[in-house]
Formats: structure tokens, sequence, C-alpha cells
């Protein structure tokens, strides 16, 4: 826990007074101070605030333009395009669905777009076994993931 020292309050004070950003003052103390804790402290002890300086509107304009960067141009070598991949069929489950009452930590989450006979009519989900590292099981999981982009922004095709 820091503790604020009157040494410490007076460096604050001068450094605000030579009109640093509390971020700057914060630096400048060390000891793990953020800008906030300065800023709280500054108004705590009753220091006005300091007029910054405005910048002048060629500056705020410099720095509103969007920075250009050299981007990196991928040519891919003449022939056939690749065609995008196909949207996945519906998926062949082999778990019975589970409501929500019934679903344990291993079944897949997915959503199925029937309702139970229960009275209450609670939503079913598919109860197959999950895949490790998604709350899906392998057909659910290739149904709602995106296969990765390629640099030039067309889906790689990938098949297993």
């Amino acid at each position: 826990m820091f503790v604020w020292t009157d040494v410490i309050v007076e460096r604050c004070k001068e450094l605000n007074a030579q009109g640093l950003s509390f971020q700057a003052v914060a630096d400048q103390i060390g000891n793990g101070v953020t800008r906030n804790m300065v800023i709280g402290k500054l108004r705590r002890v009753g220091v006005p605030k300091v007029e910054r300086k405005k910048p002048e509107p060629a500056e705020i304009e410099a720095r509103s333009k969007p920075r250009t960067r050299d981007r990196v141009v991928i040519v891919k070598a003449k022939g056939a395009p690749v065609p995008p991949s196909p949207i996945p069929a519906a998926p062949t489950i082999a778990g019975e669905p589970v409501s929500i009452l019934d679903l344990k930590n291993h079944h897949c989450r997915a959503v199925l777009d029937q309702r139970g006979t229960d009275p209450h009519q609670l939503a079913m989900y598919c109860g197959a076994p999950k895949t490790v590292g998604s709350s899906y099981c392998a057909p659910h999981t290739r149904l709602f993931t995106q296969p990765p982009k390629e640099a030039n922004g067309q889906a790689r095709n990938v098949t297993e």
C-alpha cells in the first residue's frame, strides 16, 4: 500500500504546476503511483486545476489524419481461383437431445430447434460429448466456427 508523505505531495504539486500531465507526474514519482492516484490526491489537497496548453488547430488536424502504413501485398500465381468453402450440411449427431435440467458438463451446448415433451417446453440441447477445448461436439464446432482467413481476406479452404 502506498503512503502519501508530505514530500511526495509537494513534489506532485510542483510537477503539476510545471504543466506536466497527471500521467507524467505519476511516472516521475514511481512506486506504483497511478494517474488516478495523482488526480485524486491533488483534488483532495485542494490544488486548483492547471490550464493546460490547448493544441493548435494544425496539431489537431495532423493527429486526426489516418496514418499510412507500408502494406504487404500477396500476389497469387495465375490459375483457377479458389472457390469459397461450401456451407456445411446439417451435422449428424450421435447424441440424444437433453433439456437444460439434464445438461451435464460433458454435453454439447448447441441449442436445437426443437422443444422437449415436458410441460414447461424447455429448449433442448445437443447432448453429444463435447470436444476438448470447446463447448460443442465436433460436428457443431465445425458448423459454428469460421475457417481462418487468408491475407487477402478470403476464407481458406480447410478440409479435414
